[in-house]
C-alpha cells in the first residue's frame, strides 16, 4: 500500500463556503457522551480556580493552550465572542465552546481527497493550461476551485498549486484534514498538535475499532508493527479515546502546578512532603492525598490514569523522576517562585499531608 503525498482541498462553489454554527457536536452513542461530558466537567473543574462555576479569560486561555489546536483565535477574541457581557464561562458554555465549532470555526463546502501522483500531476497540468485559474475557464464563483497540498514525511506540508479564486483555507480545519491522512499513512510522527486533531476527528470511533482499522493498514505495508516503540504520542492515537481525556490530564498538571507554586515549593520538596513513607517512590494514596493537599480536585480515576499512562517502573507507584516528568514540565517557572521557609526547614517535618487511602494498583 502507497502512502498518501497529495491531498486535494476543493469547494464545488466558493460563493457555497461558510462557517458551521457554533452549535455543539454530540455523539451518538449516549454511553461516549456521557463519558465526554465527565472528561469535560473534569476539564472544567481543574481550571475553575479564581470564580467558582465560571472561566476567566486567564483560565480559557489555559484551556486553548492545553488543547494544543491551531486555532487562530487569540483568547480576546473567544471571550468577546462567547462572553460579551465578561461575566465568565459557565460550563454550559464551556462545554459549548470544547464541543461545538464557535473556536474551531470548520467551514462547509470544503472537501479533502486524496490524490495518486498522476492525478494530482493532471490537475496541475490542468491549471496551469487554463488561461483563468480554476477547473473551467472564467471566474464565475459558481465553477468548483482547488487546492493541491503535500504531506511533508515528518509532520506538517505545504500548498503545491491552488485555483486564484480559492479562499484562504481555515488552519485548523486543513491541519486536521492532513493529521488524518497522516494517520492512514500509518505515520508514527505525530506532533501533540496532530494527534489533538486526529483525536478529535476520530472521537466518536472506540479505540478497538481505531486499533483494528490502523493494524489493518499498516499489515499492507512492509515497515516494523509496532508503532508504540516508535512515538508514544502517536501511540496515544490509538489509546486515548479522545482529545478532552488529553486536555484533561493536561488542566490536572496545570493544576498542581498552581498549588505547587501557591505553597512556594521546588519540585524535589514536593516530592518529600508527598512521601510521608519516605520509602522514595509515592503510592496511589500518597499522590492523591498529595494532590488534595495542593487543592487539586483530583478523583482516585485520574491516580489510577496516571500511573498507568507513565508506565512506572515500581508497579503502582511514582518515582521521582517520574513525577518531575509528569508535574514539573514548566521547571523554569517555578524556579522563579521564592523559596518557601518550610524548605529550608525540612518540608517532611513541616509540611503534614493529610493521607486519604484509595485502593492500590499493587494490592
Amino acid at each position: 500500500m502507497k502512502n498518501i503525498i497529495v491531498v486535494m482541498e476543493w469547494t464545488p462553489s466558493p460563493s457555497q463556503v461558510g462557517f458551521l454554527p457554533p452549535a455543539s457536536r454530540v455523539p451518538r452513542d449516549k454511553s461516549v457522551a456521557s463519558q465526554q461530558d465527565q472528561r469535560i466537567a473534569d476539564i472544567f473543574a481543574f481550571l475553575n480556580v479564581k470564580q467558582p462555576g465560571v472561566l476567566c479569560a486567564s483560565e480559557i486561555g489555559e484551556a486553548l493552550r492545553v488543547a494544543e489546536l491551531p486555532l487562530g483565535l487569540e483568547v480576546d477574541e473567544v471571550m468577546q465572542m462567547l462572553d460579551p457581557h465578561k461575566e465568565g464561562l459557565d460550563f454550559n458554555t464551556f462545554k459549548m465552546m470544547l464541543q461545538g465549532n464557535a473556536v474551531y470555526r470548520t467551514q462547509h463546502g470544503r472537501h479533502f481527497v486524496a490524490l495518486s501522483l498522476l492525478e494530482a500531476e493532471t490537475l496541475r497540468g490542468n491549471l496551469h493550461l487554463q488561461r483563468q485559474p480554476g477547473l473551467a475557464s472564467g471566474t464565475s464563483h459558481s465553477q468548483p476551485v482547488f487546492a493541491l497540498h503535500v504531506l511533508e514525511p515528518l509532520g506538517g506540508g505545504y500548498t503545491l498549486d491552488a485555483s486564484q479564486e480559492m479562499g484562504a483555507s481555515v488552519e485548523f480545519q486543513t491541519a486536521t484534514a492532513e493529521a488524518c491522512f497522516r494517520f492512514i499513512n500509518s505515520n508514527a510522527n505525530f506532533s501533540p498538535m496532530q494527534r489533538n486533531a486526529v483525536l478529535r476527528a476520530l472521537q466518536d470511533s472506540p479505540c478497538s475499532v481505531r486499533k483494528m482499522y490502523f493494524d489493518s493498514l499498516m499489515d499492507c505495508r512492509r515497515r516494523r508493527k509496532s508503532l508504540r516503540n516508535k512515538n508514544e504520542v502517536a501511540w496515544g492515537v490509538l489509546t486515548t479515546p479522545d482529545m478532552y481525556s488529553v486536555m484533561a490530564e493536561a488542566a490536572l498538571v496545570w493544576r498542581a502546578q498552581q498549588g505547587i507554586l501557591l505553597r512556594g515549593l521546588r519540585e524535589h520538596d514536593t516530592f518529600r512532603a508527598f512521601d510521608v513513607s519516605h520509602c522514595g517512590v509515592l503510592t496511589c494514596s500518597q499522590l492523591y492525598s498529595g494532590l488534595q493537599w495542593l487543592q487539586v480536585p483530583v478523583a482516585p480515576a485520574h491516580i489510577y490514569d496516571i500511573i498507568k499512562r507513565v508506565g512506572a517502573k515500581v508497579a503502582g507507584h511514582i518515582s521521582f523522576s517520574e513525577f518531575y516528568n509528569i508535574f514539573v514540565s514548566a521547571k523554569e517557572t517555578l524556579d522563579e517562585v521564592p523559596l518557601n521557609e518550610a524548605a529550608s526547614m525540612g518540608i517532611a517535618t513541616v509540611f503534614s499531608v493529610p493521607q486519604k487511602e484509595i485502593r492500590e494498583l499493587s494490592e
